[in-house]
């Protein structure tokens, strides 16, 4: 009797990779990796934001750079939420910070002066 032949299951299709940088001075790039979760977020936050059409690179870009301006006023946060999930047994803090996101991501609206189409 013959083995039943396993098919084989179709990969994932990667999604695009994007970047965004400074063309004159940006000789350092990383590459990061966000949930499908989190990903979404950075398009509310750029109609939000940004006037046009951006892309994501450009939104996570700008959010990282008013992070670096803005370090004095991040860093209690950053304390109080690692403490949080410790407090809390999470094993990571991203795991705490994943559910932030989501959580938010469901409670943003659209901005009043953006024109509806």
């Amino acid at each position: 009797m013959k083995k039943p032949v396993a098919k084989s299951k179709a990969k994932a299709t990667p999604l695009k990779m994007e970047s965004a940088g400074d063309i004159l001075c940006g000789n350092i790039w990383f590459k990061i990796g966000l949930t499908k979760a989190e990903a979404p977020m950075l398009k509310t936050i750029g109609r939000r934001l940004c006037v046009g059409s951006v892309t994501s690179a450009q939104v996570l870009r700008t959010l990282l750079l008013v992070a670096l301006a803005h370090y004095d006023k991040l860093e209690p946060m950053i304390f109080q939420d690692a403490a949080y999930s410790y407090d809390e047994g999470f094993l990571m803090m991203p795991e705490y910070l994943h559910g932030v996101i989501t959580s938010q991501h469901a409670k943003i609206e659209e901005p009043k002066w953006k024109v509806k189409k």
